[in-house]
């Protein structure tokens, strides 16, 4: 999954950070660890049955990895979810609300 972020690049660095974090603190039960590369432009995360990788460039952030088939169900919500944020993130520079 590629989703266009329409950030600069250091904006979309923080925000990436950001976003990862406040998704772990509200989404406990279903991010139990993340992996952060040393450069910290992807991080992987780990739940129950799955292991996603998130990363991004200058233009998009991508997710992949491999889910169990009913978690499948949910990537329009997630995608949604995660366009959402980011429109948030472009109008409030200091972060997801």
């Amino acid at each position: 999954m590629a989703i266009k972020h329409g950030q600069a690049l250091e904006a979309a660095r923080v925000n990436f950070e950001r976003a990862i974090l406040k998704a772990k603190a509200d989404h406990s039960r279903w991010i139990h660890k993340v992996d952060w590369a040393d450069d910290r432009k992807s991080a992987v995360l780990h739940g129950p049955s799955y292991a996603v990788t998130l990363s991004f460039d200058d233009q998009h952030v991508y997710a992949k990895g491999k889910i169990p088939l009913a978690l499948k169900l949910f990537e329009g919500p997630v995608r949604r979810y995660v366009e959402h944020m980011l429109a948030d993130m472009a109008a409030k520079p200091d972060g997801p609300a």
